[in-house]
């Protein structure tokens, strides 16, 4: 889940410019912030995996938001899959040599 949330808490009916500042997530983490600037909204990255989205301007939060996305699937796809030692199916525990019995 991606969500995008106001910073400020003026009201748009009354607030004579847009809102300046958006958070972005995905999923349950806030990954940065878009500040919106006279060339768009610029991206503040809250976490070193976004760093290579810091600083890029965006026409729009949502456009921000996409971006963050992305950037954590691309990130998903290149993880190798976990590697989990094989199960030991003995009903015996494996003891160290120097605890077997002779």
């Amino acid at each position: 889940m991606t969500t995008l949330a106001r910073l400020d808490d003026t009201d748009a009916d009354t607030d004579p410019l847009p809102t300046r500042a958006y958070t972005i997530e995905v999923g349950d983490r806030t990954v940065g912030i878009v500040v919106r600037d006279p060339h768009g909204y610029t991206f503040h990255a809250a976490m070193a995996a976004y760093y290579p989205l810091d600083g890029q301007r965006f026409g729009s939060p949502v456009a921000a938001q996409k971006a963050a996305r992305a950037l954590t699937e691309k990130r998903t796809e290149k993880r190798p899959a976990e590697k989990r030692p094989p199960e030991n199916r003995s009903a015996e525990p494996k003891l160290p040599a120097w605890r077997k019995a002779s």
